[in-house]
């Protein structure tokens, strides 16, 4: 009679134990597939980077992007040009709509230290008192160097600033030149180049004849 309440009790135990394993199996396979259909959102989430580069003019235009590594990948000539070209013109383009806009977007492309040497470059308080008298600022790009392209690459850029009135007349004008040492960064929104100006240093261009004159 014992022996047959033991085996009672034993069936009864190993049952038991069947279905704790039973549940915890279930309670494990319902994590794994709310872990697995959160991670499939998740993943459906990441979007691929579309970006027109035209090989021709060298703009880069991004559409609805996040980031992209571009590690690796070679600025073509006409690329790199696009993009001093619109640096320079965001710099020395500006009236009393966009000087904010266009100076955020000139340091949005540089590093602390070069937006530092930038800052004393411009004069902030001339630009602003140009802007208290309506005048405008316009800037021509005359001609763009590469002087190295390892590790960084090295830019010459030539440009003209010119000051207007709000009748469109002339002010001062001046040919200054600029040496910008450039590093390629990821592309993203805001700067679909993927490339960020960590050193930049200007000058105002001096003729010969007037260098001989002093």
């Amino acid at each position: 009679m014992n022996d047959y309440i033991y085996e009672k009790n034993a069936r009864i135990v190993i049952n038991y134990a069947y279905r704790f394993i039973i549940v915890v199996e279930l309670a494990v396979i319902v994590l794994l597939s709310v872990f697995n259909i959160r991670l499939t959102a998740k993943i459906n989430e990441v979007k691929p980077l579309p970006i027109f580069i035209n090989r021709e003019t060298g703009s880069a235009n991004a559409v609805d992007f996040d980031f992209i590594d571009a590690e690796g990948e070679t600025r073509s000539h006409a690329e790199i040009n696009d993009f001093v070209t619109g640096f320079i013109s965001d710099l020395y383009t500006y009236n009393r709509l966009t000087v904010k806009t266009n100076l955020l977007n000139a340091v949005y492309r540089t590093s602390a230290e070069a937006a530092a040497d930038i800052k004393n470059t411009l004069l902030i308080s001339k630009r602003y008192d140009h802007i208290n008298r309506s005048l405008q600022g316009l800037v021509t790009v005359k001609s763009i160097v590469i002087l190295e392209k390892l590790p960084d690459l090295k830019i010459q850029v030539f440009f003209r600033k010119r000051l207007l009135t709000a009748d469109g007349v002339a002010g001062d004008t001046s040919d200054h030149f600029a040496i910008l040492r450039i590093k390629p960064v990821v592309r993203k929104k805001g700067n679909a180049h993927g490339l960020l100006i960590v050193e930049y240093r200007e000058n105002i261009f001096m003729k010969k004849e007037e260098e001989n004159e002093d």
